[in-house]
């Protein structure tokens, strides 16, 4: 059995181009986000290095207040937003052994995901007037589909990367994602 548990902070960004009956605008942002998750599953080996791997997580995160001009004026001023997310899911992995001190896996993983997040509070306003922007809130199951591999250097430092789908919905925008990284184990 095993649990990990993973902090991360970052930078999110975004640039957007839209259309509507009074014409084209154009913004760009920038806003702080953390999250923290904890992840515990149980690898169970077979022959020749394949193993399968049942698994579950849990995870919050929260994506900081930003507030900007797009190219038409309008301004608008967005609060912090927190979501939580469960996962279970198997993975199902094969690994690889090149040298003493050289090891890694390549993996498949499906996995339900569930997310319950705030409602975005968006608030847009011009010359003086404002409105608030109602949005639904973000409550949803969806599924994923993800590939990725590993090389550990040792056993204190690795290299990861992956990439999968989610599938999409009302309240998730799903769609293609992929990561990489380094880890240390201590």
């Amino acid at each position: 059995m095993f649990a990990d548990a993973v902090a991360r902070t970052g930078r999110l960004g975004d640039n957007y181009t839209s259309r509507d009956a009074f014409g084209v605008a154009s913004g760009r942002y920038h806003a702080r986000a953390s999250s923290v998750s904890v992840r515990v599953g149980r690898r169970f080996r077979g022959e020749h290095g394949a193993y399968i791997e049942p698994q579950v997580q849990a995870a919050y995160g929260s994506i900081g207040s930003v507030g900007y001009t797009a190219s038409n004026r309008v301004r608008f001023d967005v609060d912090r937003n927190h979501t939580f997310m469960s996962r279970a899911g198997m993975l199902f992995g094969q690994s690889f052994f090149m040298g003493p001190t050289l090891t890694g896996d390549a993996y498949a993983r499906v996995s339900v995901v569930h997310t319950v997040g705030d409602r975005p509070d968006i608030t847009a306003s011009l010359d003086g007037g404002s409105l608030p922007v109602t949005l639904p809130a973000r409550h949803a199951t969806t599924r994923e589909l993800a590939v990725g591999g590993r090389v550990a250097f040792g056993l204190t430092w690795s290299a990861y990367a992956e990439a999968g789908h989610a599938s999409r919905s009302d309240a998730l925008a799903g769609g293609w994602r992929a990561s990489a990284g380094f880890r240390v184990n201590f």
